[in-house]
């Protein structure tokens, strides 16, 4: 749980909640009382459910999956049609270095099905680098109006950033305060900005226990990319689901993890992956050059954290 030690929590009176969606375990911390925790497990599993239902790419019947194979232009819930703008946004912010057409690619890597039931391929598959430019996947005007130019769509990771953005403002909304964290991701709701939350930033060297830094925050959220989890082999190959558009391979030269500290857990998630596919240099390099908060971990263990997230560190690992 990257909520920081009990001593730093120990003035408050915490409620803990655990469920799980979108293969991540999600846990709910709650500055208040049991009926206070339950209230906000139920916000939360019910924002997550919905989430999960439109965007899943395993889920054959999920809202994504429905509509790419439609093939035509379609009336989009507002789940999905926010997650489709917001990564199409991020495509044009990143000049298409973030771009969730790398479904195929990692099906070919083996990953067609949950990570839990993976099934390593005897060999690896050429690299398929994306050279066609993605249009707007929505119609301009009112509404979301869906239409597919592309069926190879992952929407993974920028889905739960959305999750836990609206998992913050339904907690906002209820008057609720304290964390969400999905898979090692964590946002922030909160009442008051007078208190900061103690948050640990997760190793990501496979079954490493201790954090590799500490970070104070009143708000905002706090997302990871990392190989921690989803690294595997492709025969001899060694891979992880972290796919370069370029190059149409797994990225990120030299680096095991990039976390990213934000307003927005959609753009913090963005920066997360763009960066760790730049690689350790130039990944720290325009995260200054950008003022983003971040927090990089190489393949060595060695942990770099850039100027605008020094202020937000209270303790890093020796090197």
């Amino acid at each position: 749980m990257p909520f920081g030690s009990a001593a730093a929590n120990a003035e408050r009176e915490l409620i803990v909640r655990t469920t799980s969606a979108m293969a991540s375990v999600i846990e709910v911390l709650i500055d208040g009382s049991n009926s206070e925790g339950d209230r906000a497990l139920k916000l939360v599993d019910d924002v997550f459910a919905r989430y999960e239902m439109a965007c899943s790419r395993f889920a054959e019947e999920s809202e994504l999956n429905c509509f790419l194979r439609g093939r035509r232009s379609q009336s989009l819930s507002l789940t999905l049609g926010t997650v489709l703008r917001d990564a199409y946004a991020a495509y044009v912010e990143t000049n298409g270095r973030f771009d969730p057409r790398v479904r195929k690619v990692l099906e070919d890597l083996g990953y067609d099905v949950t990570y839990s039931a993976l099934r390593e391929p005897d060999v690896a598959p050429e690299p398929q680098p994306i050279v066609v430019p993605w249009g707007n996947p929505l119609k301009n005007g009112a509404g979301f109006i869906g239409v597919v130019q592309d069926q190879s769509l992952d929407l993974g990771g920028i889905a739960k950033g959305a999750a836990l953005r609206a998992a913050r403002d339904a907690l906002n909304l209820a008057g609720l305060e304290g964390l969400v964290c999905a898979g090692g991701d964590v946002v922030v709701a909160t009442r008051s900005e007078h208190r900061p939350w103690p948050i640990a930033i997760e190793d990501p060297i496979p079954h490493a226990v201790d954090p590799i830094a500490t970070i104070e925050l009143r708000v905002g959220a706090v997302m990871t990319s990392s190989v921690r989890l989803r690294q595997w082999r492709a025969g001899t190959t060694p891979v992880h689901h972290l796919i370069d558009p370029r190059t149409g391979a797994p990225g990120g030269n030299g680096l095991a993890s990039v976390t990213v500290i934000g307003a927005d857990p959609v753009v913090a998630e963005v920066w997360s992956k763009t960066l760790f596919l730049a690689g350790f240099n130039q990944g720290l390099a325009e995260a200054e050059d950008r003022q983003l908060a971040a927090i990089f971990v190489s393949r060595e263990g060695d942990v770099a954290v850039s100027e605008h997230g020094q202020p937000l560190v209270t303790w890093v690992r020796p090197s």
